[in-house]
């Protein structure tokens, strides 16, 4: 069970027309999900293409499978192009996710010279990448101090079971209880992500930090395996530092139960919009004392209203 990886990334490229013909120009460069992205345009008249330039931070296996949305606007409409990349890795040519054609031609995609581009990218598949200060949990430092190994989807995690057990009680029950795999050298942890248990660890151990790409993933191993030291690790940093929306953090405040995040966020709320975007469509998924929470925060958005304006 891994968390979905998702993010978009947004670039101009002005005046396209008069942009030098058969060779790249760049957008940004933005760091997600440990790896590197930059929006890369191939001006060529006709056969323009639009592909995404990928680094990973790793080593030369790392590989990556994901979906690119990208969307375009042609003639004052959004219009989306869909693609959905198979594994590829640094030795793979950056791979196209838009391309031009005789009926359909940049020029259709210009507004006012420019040419904006939008895309959203769902990650499936990312192995082999690690962030920039992630500890190696398999090299020969983390064997001679482990006593057990944690296997991973096949990734192999060197550990400490004392260590791991001060912080979480699933661990101090698996390694310390009266339990068969108490006496295992090598336990297979089933329907996690490799990825998510880096980042977990890496947070619990004091290496990084945890970040806007990164919590969701961590929350959901600190709920599975009970560690409220990265519980409120997350949480203080959703409070603090996160640019995530509103929305966002209530909907992980109520799906981790983060009290403190769920009273920041009716703290925060000035306006009765921000309350309605967070009501799901199926008004069950929502208990009583939510609902009472949110009512109450209703009125007084309501009565700080009426002694605003008179009403």
């Amino acid at each position: 069970m891994s968390t979905e990886r998702k993010f978009v990334m947004k670039h101009v490229f002005k005046d396209v027309m008069n942009l030098e013909e058969g060779r790249f120009h760049y957008g940004h460069r933005e760091n997600h999900f440990g790896c590197s992205w930059m929006i890369q345009l191939y001006n060529s008249g006709k056969s323009s293409q639009i592909s995404l330039d990928w680094c990973k931070y790793a080593n030369r296996n790392a590989e990556i499978r994901y979906f690119g949305a990208t969307k375009l606007l042609e003639n004052g409409e959004i219009k989306t192009f869909s693609e959905t990349v198979k594994m590829f890795n640094s030795l793979s040519s950056s791979p196209t996710l838009w391309k031009a054609s005789e009926s359909k031609p940049l020029e259709n995609y210009l507004v006012d010279g420019d040419l904006s581009v939008e895309i959203e990218i769902i990650i499936y598949e990312l192995t082999g990448v690690r962030t920039k200060n992630s500890k190696k949990f398999d090299d020969e430092t983390a064997k001679k101090f482990s006593d057990v190994v944690l296997d991973v989807n096949g990734k192999k995690f060197y550990v400490n079971k004392m260590f791991l057990a001060s912080h979480s009680s699933y661990f101090d029950t698996l390694f310390l209880g009266n339990f068969q795999e108490s006496e295992k050298s090598e336990i297979e942890l089933k329907d996690i992500d490799s990825w998510d248990f880096q980042n977990f660890l890496d947070l619990i151990y004091g290496i990084t930090f945890v970040d806007d790409d990164t919590v969701e993933g961590i929350l959901k191993l600190a709920d599975m395996y009970d560690s409220q030291t990265a519980r409120f690790r997350c949480q203080d940093f959703l409070i603090v530092n996160s640019e995530r929306s509103l929305t966002e953090k209530f909907s992980l405040a109520l799906r981790f139960k983060l009290e403190e995040l769920k009273k920041k966020f009716l703290s925060d709320v000035q306006q009765s919009y921000e309350l309605r975007r967070v009501i799901p469509s199926d008004h069950t998924q929502l208990d009583t004392s939510v609902w009472k929470e949110l009512l109450l925060k209703s009125l007084d958005l309501l009565l700080e209203k009426e002694r605003k304006f008179g009403v």
